[in-house]
């Protein structure tokens, strides 16, 4: 086994990778939900986003305040 860790060819990549960004997508919307990171809205009647997913990309949503960032930071964290 490789002492940095799993390699992209190791059977059990694709079930811990889907497992670490199901972590990381609900701790995002935990502080979306407690209003740490607000997000953007889109449109009305519809919930803020501050993160957007899709294979192996995240996008991480917000305004351009400095502290947005850290917080970020400390969400990934």
């Amino acid at each position: 086994m490789d002492p940095h860790g799993l390699r992209n060819e190791h059977p059990l990549f694709p079930i811990l990778y889907i497992i670490m960004v199901e972590n990381v997508s609900k701790n995002l919307e935990m502080t979306r939900d407690t209003s740490l990171l607000p997000g953007l809205r889109i449109t009305r009647n519809v919930k803020k986003i501050n993160h957007s997913q899709f294979a192996s990309d995240t996008l991480l949503l917000g305004g351009e305040i400095k502290i947005t960032s850290s917080q970020f930071k400390e969400a990934l964290d």
